[in-house]
């Protein structure tokens, strides 16, 4: 192949060097931003040695990744668990995500659990968790502890209205 067709062959198709690695004209393909909205620690003693994390966890659409684990600063270990459908909530090793639809964690549902608490989650103090997913690598968030859920409180619906 003379000199000017080996340029053109490595400009338009790309090349790779002896370790497998792109080296011309090829893109990697970018791990997917996770959006995070909501996050919240239910506050609670570190008599039980357990605190309760909520949030809602976005993809662009048509991107996915598993979330495979996270840590807290100030608990041993966390625990992910989850709920589907008419099913209790059970502990996993992973959440699948996918940007066709967020997935939210809430009280009774999905979530995720602090166990070994160092200290009392107190409303207003905030929690430094790293989630660590499969394609994104590690996200890190701040949560920070409330007395009750966020729509504690909330106005009734008025008189006559009915949402079934």
């Amino acid at each position: 192949m003379n000199r000017l067709a080996l340029i053109v062959a490595l400009l338009a198709g790309g090349g790779m060097a002896w370790d497998g690695t792109p080296w011309c004209g090829v893109a990697q393909a970018a791990a997917p931003a996770v959006g995070i909205q909501g996050a919240w620690a239910l506050a609670g003693s570190a008599k039980s040695g357990l605190g309760f994390v909520y949030m809602t966890l976005t993809l662009p659409h048509g991107a996915s990744d598993t979330l495979t684990g996270v840590e807290a600063d100030v608990a041993s270990r966390v625990e992910i668990v989850a709920s589907s459908g008419a099913q209790p909530p059970a502990p996993t090793s992973a959440l699948l995500l996918d940007g066709a639809a967020p997935l939210i964690m809430q009280t009774r549902g999905t979530h995720l659990i602090l166990h070994g608490l160092k200290m009392p989650l107190k409303p207003g103090e905030t929690v430094k968790l790293t989630l660590h997913f499969a394609k994104a690598g590690t996200v890190p968030v701040t949560v920070t502890a409330r007395a009750h859920a966020p729509e504690y409180g909330m106005p009734s619906l008025p008189g006559g209205i009915r949402l079934d």
